[in-house]
């Protein structure tokens, strides 16, 4: 499985959807994306059980965490709660 599955990471035509599936053994998982000229770090934490999207570089956008949107901006990381597991 690659991160797209582990980070249940879709590319939608609204914005990026993740949907975390770590596995057990896995406390967390961090990775860059790029998409659409925009440059993000996403970062999963299933200890402290949270998303968090940063956007380095790109105009602001959706990210939707477990089907909830939310919104991105460079000004303003996004930090969800996530139920994982």
């Amino acid at each position: 499985m690659s991160v797209f599955g582990f980070a249940g990471l879709t590319l939608r035509r609204d914005g990026l959807g993740l949907d975390p599936r770590l596995p057990r053994a896995w406390s967390s998982l961090a990775f860059p994306v790029q998409w659409q000229g925009r440059h993000l770090r996403i970062a999963i934490d299933a200890i402290e059980q949270f998303v968090q999207v940063t956007l380095d570089r790109g105009e602001p956008m959706t990210v939707h965490i477990a089907g909830a949107p939310h919104a991105l901006s460079a000004a303003q990381p996004l930090r969800v709660r996530w139920q994982g597991r």
